[in-house]
């Protein structure tokens, strides 16, 4: 959890630099927020080639953890995992391939920005710093209702939609339902993940213990001491 931790940290410091000055980055985010510019002169877009290293890196560490994931034991949330990377290397290879680097790095960076305080929760939750595992859960859970929720919606999957007359000259009606689909599927599991963290944070405030419910530690646990008593 450490390496997603630095990981993180890093593509999102990474991704802000190269997307800050575009001009349809989100207001909300510190850009101007030209939302129409998302698809301006599409299909012949030009994107810059730190973009383009932004959208390899992070399509290159989706494929690892997929692969992580399998070879792996398997935790008690790997099929909502395994769903959630698998739509977001589908969505990765269509985008990049349909030329909708615009929006999908802007996506990619609401996403790299909550996985910063997502790893610190995990790094620190079995330790003694309750107070960091505590800040870094608020800054999370914030973070996530605004950038997995609330930009994610307003400012990339509306703008999708609101602009279909543009691009559905060069894609099939079925490519861009797909892409949707994919979206509401992405934007479902986030709101999933947003209600365990409710419940977490429920959890701790009524018995203090900062048990990590993202990964379902205490089930874990439960299916360890079965097999030991074998």
């Amino acid at each position: 959890m450490f390496f997603n931790l630095f990981y993180f940290s890093l593509m999102s410091i990474f991704g802000f630099v190269v997307l800050r000055h575009e001009t349809y980055f989100p207001t909300e985010m510190g850009g101007q927020g030209k939302l129409s510019d998302y698809f301006v002169d599409y299909p012949e877009q030009k994107t810059s080639n730190l973009i383009h290293l932004y959208y390899f890196l992070n399509g290159g560490y989706l494929i690892t953890s997929v692969y992580s994931l399998l070879i792996s034991e398997k935790l008690p949330d790997f099929y909502e995992n395994f769903l959630q990377h698998l739509c977001a290397i589908i969505l990765v290879y269509f985008s990049y391939s349909q030329n909708f680097i615009r929006v999908g790095a802007i996506i990619m960076l609401c996403h790299d920005i909550c996985e910063i305080f997502s790893s610190a929760c995990r790094v620190f939750v079995d330790t003694r710093y309750k107070f960091i595992t505590v800040t870094s859960f608020c800054i999370l859970f914030t973070s996530w209702g605004f950038l997995r929720l609330y930009i994610f919606v307003k400012r990339c999957i509306l703008p999708i939609h609101r602009n279909f007359d543009i691009f559905i000259k060069y894609l099939k009606v079925e490519t861009c339902i797909w892409l949707i689909f994919l979206l509401l599927v992405i934007l479902l599991m986030n709101t999933y993940w947003l209600i365990l963290m409710a419940k977490m944070f429920i959890h701790f405030i009524m018995s203090g213990k900062t048990e990590d419910i993202l990964t379902r530690v205490s089930e874990m646990e439960h299916i360890e001491n079965k097999n030991k008593k074998r």
